[in-house]
């Protein structure tokens, strides 16, 4: 809690609709903290092992978390029964520039030397939607760099 300030109500800023902030949560097994199809929109901001150079056990993180937050999201409904105004469900997740391995990473890293997030949330069963900059405005106040 520390690292987030006291700063819950700042992350709601970027709530459009109702939002749990939990600190503390073991990020690679939800499901003890949450129900399954409990969540329509799953953050997890910049993931990191302790210590330095363990990739490998960065890329367990990502996912780990990427197949514990797959089982939160609703059940596949099919196009028809969803509402055309109810989100499709998401999971973000923000990393330091050139982590990713994505061609949009910047720095672009040797694939090797990356943590391959496309490749950490296609084995949970997850496809890539987009690449976008981190809001540095929103979460500066909250202790981000």
């Amino acid at each position: 809690v520390k690292r987030y300030l006291d700063g819950s109500e700042e992350v709601l800023l970027d709530c459009q609709r109702s939002c749990i902030v939990q600190h503390g949560v073991d990020a690679t097994n939800l499901q003890s903290s949450f129900d399954q199809g409990e969540f329509d929109l799953i953050i997890f901001n910049f993931p990191h092992h302790p210590g330095k150079g363990k990739i490998q056990k960065n890329r367990q993180l990502l996912l780990d978390f990427f197949r514990s937050a797959e089982a939160l999201l609703p059940a596949d409904d099919p196009l028809e029964e969803r509402s055309r105004h109810s989100p499709l469900p998401e999971i973000r997740v923000a990393l330091a520039r050139g982590q990713g391995g994505t061609p949009a990473d910047y720095p672009v890293r040797v694939w090797g030397n990356s943590w391959q997030v496309v490749e950490q949330a296609s084995q949970a069963g997850l496809v890539l939607k987009s690449v976008e900059p981190f809001n540095y405005e929103l979460w500066h106040e909250l202790g981000y760099r």
